[in-house]
C-alpha cells in the first residue's frame, strides 16, 4: 500500500483529486489490480461449449459438450505463478500479461467471444475506486 500511495502522490499529488485521465500514468496501480483480480477473480468458473470435436490435453471433447474451466485453479497454478497464494504485485514488472483474456494464465473476465462484455468498464471502475480509496484514505 505504501508503494501505491507513493506513486499516487508522485503522479497526482495531494492537493487535488484523482481523475480518470491519471490512470494511464499509474503503472503500479495496474500491477495491484492485476494481482487482486488474479487472486480474487469475479468468476472463478467459466462455462463454455465446444464448437467442434477436438482433443485437449489427451482428452476427446465432443462438439456441443459444455466445459467448465476452473479459473481459480489456473490463476493459482504454481508453474505459472511462483508463490501463487501470496499477494505480490511486483510479479507483473516487465510482464506483458493483460486482463483481456489473451494470456491464459490470467483470465478474470474470461476470453474469446464469450468474455465479459463489461470487462473494460469493470477494469476502469476497479482502478478508479482502488486508487481513490488509497489516495484519499491511505
Amino acid at each position: 500500500m505504501k508503494k501505491l500511495q507513493k506513486e499516487l502522490e508522485e503522479v497526482v499529488g495531494i492537493e487535488r483529486m484523482l481523475e480518470e485521465s491519471d490512470l494511464e500514468n499509474l503503472k503500479y496501480l495496474d500491477m495491484v489490480v492485476k494481482e487482486g483480480l488474479r487472486l480474487h477473480s469475479p468468476a472463478p468458473l467459466l462455462i463454455h461449449e465446444s464448437i467442434e470435436d477436438c482433443e485437449v490435453g489427451g482428452f476427446y471433447v465432443q462438439k456441443g459438450l459444455r466445459i467448465i474451466v476452473n479459473i481459480y485453479a489456473a490463476q493459482r497454478d504454481p508453474i505459472a505463478w511462483p508463490e501463487p497464494d501470496m499477494f505480490f504485485p511486483e510479479r507483473f514488472v516487465g510482464c506483458n500479461v493483460d486482463l483481456c483474456g489473451y494470456d491464459f494464465q490470467l483470465l478474470p473476465f474470461g476470453s474469446g467471444r464469450r468474455s465479459c462484455i463489461g470487462m473494460q468498464l469493470g477494469i476502469i471502475i476497479v482502478r478508479l475506486v482502488v486508487a481513490q480509496l488509497v489516495h484519499c484514505f491511505g
